[in-house]
């Protein structure tokens, strides 16, 4: 006895549905009712209003043979406008324009606009007040490898400067990114948990308007596509699904020949 028509659609039905994370969406995606918004392009990767996490505005990742990388997060939970944190504060307001993503906050003392520009290794977002105002930003990463010069978690003040390098480790291969900033910030704090390790770059800025891009430095150092790590990447489900689909076909077979002994 073969195999029938139906078990053959079905195989390939679930082969087909796996692909689905492979498709060429490149580009923004929003998602529902809370404002969830994906960009996706060939390195870099943003969540903004992840469900996972709710405060990241945005979370940027590399991405590296299919898989995406945390590098760092903008973090609305810990920062804070003229003393009011981000994240309880304001009412939010999110929308998509010309390839950018634009966030109006409004409280009843003030309001901004928040503007997140990804390009093809970095994301550059853009804090714009209609005022000068105290803009309190941390940005977070559980853990990083090194910030500026320093790898152990002790609190540490920095000099003024204008961009800083870091480093974070995943899977046995480094990744090296730079934030920078206009205008200078008027206190730079790097800390973390002893024992762990570094989690925080916290920026004190007084302007009108504040720019942070954070910039991929090794974008020649990823892995090329032949070469894959499977952990949460996109060509994991295909592979199940192949190799389900297969054993399924094979075991229908195996039971279609005891059935006729």
């Amino acid at each position: 006895m073969k195999l029938k028509l139906l078990d053959y659609v079905f195989a390939c039905f679930v082969v087909l549905v796996s692909l689905t994370p492979l498709l060429p969406l490149k580009g923004w995606q929003g998602y529902g009712p809370l404002g969830e918004f994906y960009y996706t392009g060939d390195l870099i990767q943003l969540r903004y209003n992840d469900p996972s996490f709710g405060n990241d505005k945005p979370h940027v990742f590399v991405v590296d043979a299919g898989r995406p990388i945390s590098l760092i997060e903008f973090s609305d939970h810990n920062s804070y406008v003229n003393g009011c944190n981000i994240y309880t504060n304001f009412t939010v307001k999110t929308r998509l324009e010309d390839g950018k993503l634009r966030v109006l906050y409004k409280s009843a003392e003030t309001s901004f606009i928040k503007v997140v520009e990804p390009g093809e290794d970095y994301v550059k977002v853009t804090y714009a007040f209609n005022q000068t105002m105290k803009l309190n930003l941390t940005l977070w990463r559980w853990y990083f490898s090194s910030v500026g010069p320093f790898s152990m978690p002790m609190t540490r003040s920095l000099d003024a400067c204008r961009a800083l390098n870091f480093s974070v480790t995943e899977g046995g291969k480094i990744y090296v990114a730079q934030v920078s900033w206009e205008p200078m910030p008027e206190k730079i704090t790097i800390s973390g948990v002893l024992g762990e390790g570094l989690n925080k770059i916290a920026l004190d800025f007084t302007a009108k308007e504040v720019t942070v891009e954070v910039k991929l430095l090794n974008p020649t150092g990823l892995s090329q596509l032949m070469v894959l790590d499977l952990r949460e990447s996109k060509y994991l489900y295909p592979l199940i699904a192949f190799t389900g689909s297969s054993l399924y076909l094979w075991m229908r077979r195996i039971a279609l020949k005891e059935k006729q002994k």
